[in-house]
């Protein structure tokens, strides 16, 4: 078929009409899409400025009070996919020496009392040290007694100098030392009365075998395990005796709660109970926490079930205290060294050691196995004694200058949201005994050194200028102790490697 030019025309012009109106369709409709999305876009920005607007007045308002506004300030944790910041919280953890007690102190405590024996005076210039650490511990060496008081070799002393350790601020009493039997059973018994009493707990020993002779303590969120140990003195005859034990040369009896006396082997039936009456025989050697230097395999497997006991019992940190080494020696001795390495390899964070009557070094150990790293201090020394150079003939007073000295171990512990935690930093606090006397009374101040030292204000503050040798003495036992103790706090602090370095304090 044939079509005629004008036909064909009118087809051209009508197909032009209708794609153009097709092509004004889609234009008009993408203007319309750009302007939308031109819309939407101008309405998220007026939203951000007025979320920025808000988050600058947070602000403006958390100026006005001193801390920042949490919605300022914080990542939001209720978000899907953001993980919660890591936190820690720190404590600090003191330790004392020996607590030892002679005629000389108690005849000072009484005129000082008034006629009642009042010991606060020893401990006058730390309390605010003691008071600003969280929790604090000392070796108490003797037993208390209402009367006939007796010294040196054995020790039974008035029951106020306790009233001076709880009025002092500390927390707890280390019990287990070789004095600790120097009154039998009774001694033993009576002296954990009366700490309790005082409302003191007390490690290393126990009243009875139902009772636990180590601790967990909760101090501000962190559970301390502690542990109390002595080493034991058996006779040349008793040295490889799993069943007897000497403290102090004065063996540990065996005694009947029902005929009230102590009783031989013979008495004893294979069940442990009394021939006699058949009641149930207490072994004195069950309520002290100790060990036979001959028979160490022993105590490192009674003392790894203790740690791995603690820490079933939710013990975050584990504090050993040991009572150990050679009287009057300014360094360890191979067993002490052998002890520590042990416990190391067995998880303990820190070791602290009592009984030589001097300071010793401080020392870093690191388990077999690369994991643990453990502080110790081998010895803090005395820390309230009438043990002094001037109660001594002149060829002793060499040997008797290093007891006037003492050490406060000072711990800082770190406890991560995470669950780790670890010694964030180590110190000490050096100190000295100042015996002197005043208006005709000896005075026994334990002295903090460099505080004391640290201007003459201070030096007439902490009582130094009482004695004519006062700052003498003072300054050559401040440059010994740190020559002593300092290389060992700088390895261990440098040493140092915090698990998680992004965490904040908690109290932030």
């Amino acid at each position: 078929m044939k079509l005629n030019r004008k036909k064909l025309n009118q087809i051209l012009v009508i197909s032009s009409a209708v794609m153009m109106a097709i092509t004004l369709i889609f234009v008009v409709v993408l203007l319309s899409l750009g302007f939308s999305g031109k819309l939407a876009s101008n309405n998220n920005s007026e939203d951000s400025e007025n979320k920025n607007q808000g988050a600058i007045s947070a602000t403006e308002v958390a100026g006005s009070t001193g801390k920042p506004s949490s919605s300022a300030t914080e990542k939001p944790t209720d978000v899907p996919g953001t993980p919660e910041p890591v936190t820690y919280s720190e404590i600090t953890l003191l330790g004392a020496g020996d607590l030892m007690v002679y005629g000389g102190q108690v005849d000072s405590a009484k005129r000082y009392g008034g006629g009642t024996c009042d010991f606060s005076e020893s401990t006058k210039y730390l309390l605010d040290i003691i008071g600003e650490h969280d929790y604090a511990a000392l070796n108490f060496e003797a037993t208390v007694s209402e009367g006939n008081y007796k010294y040196y070799p054995t020790f039974h002393v008035p029951d106020q100098i306790l009233d001076t350790v709880k009025a002092s601020g500390f927390d707890m009493v280390l019990f287990a030392n070789n004095h600790t039997y120097d009154n039998g059973r009774y001694g033993l018994l009576r002296t954990q009365e009366q700490i309790a009493a005082r409302g003191l707990p007390c490690i290393g020993t126990r009243q009875d075998t139902e009772s636990k002779s180590y601790a967990i303590k909760d101090v501000n969120g962190v559970k301390l395990g502690m542990l109390n140990y002595t080493y034991e003195a058996p006779p040349a005859a008793e040295k490889e005796s799993t069943t007897e034990k000497f403290l102090n040369g004065i063996r540990l009896e065996k005694y009947c709660p029902q005929c009230k006396y102590c009783v031989e082997n013979s008495e004893i039936t294979g069940d442990g109970k009394h021939t006699s009456c058949g009641a149930e025989i207490i072994f004195a050697r069950d309520l002290v926490d100790s060990f036979n230097p001959n028979l160490l395999d022993r105590f490192y497997t009674e003392i790894s079930a203790r740690i791995d006991e603690m820490k079933k019992d939710g013990a975050d940190f584990i504090v050993v205290y040991l009572h150990w080494g050679y009287e009057y020696q300014d360094y360890p001795n191979t067993m002490q060294k052998e002890i520590s390495q042990k416990l190391c390899d067995m998880g303990v964070d820190l070791l602290v050691g009592g009984h030589p009557h001097v300071v010793q070094p401080v020392a870093t150990y690191t388990s077999a196995d690369g994991e643990n790293k453990m502080l110790c201090y081998y010895s803090l020394g005395n820390f309230i004694s009438g043990q002094n150079r001037a109660v001594v003939s002149a060829e002793q007073q060499a040997k008797y200058i290093l007891t006037e000295n003492g050490l406060l171990s000072s711990v800082t512990i770190r406890k991560y949201s995470t669950g780790e935690t670890v010694i964030s930093n180590a110190d000490y606090v050096p100190t000295w005994m100042h015996r002197h006397s005043v208006d005709g009374r000896v005075v026994f101040n334990v002295v903090p050194l460099e505080k004391a030292l640290a201007s003459d204000q201070a030096m007439e503050a902490y009582g130094l200028n009482e004695s004519s040798f006062g700052v003498k003495h003072a300054t050559a036992a401040l440059e010994y102790l740190k020559g002593l103790v300092q290389p060992g706090i700088d390895e261990f602090n440098k040493a140092i490697v915090l698990p998680h370095p992004e965490a904040i304090s908690a109290e932030k």
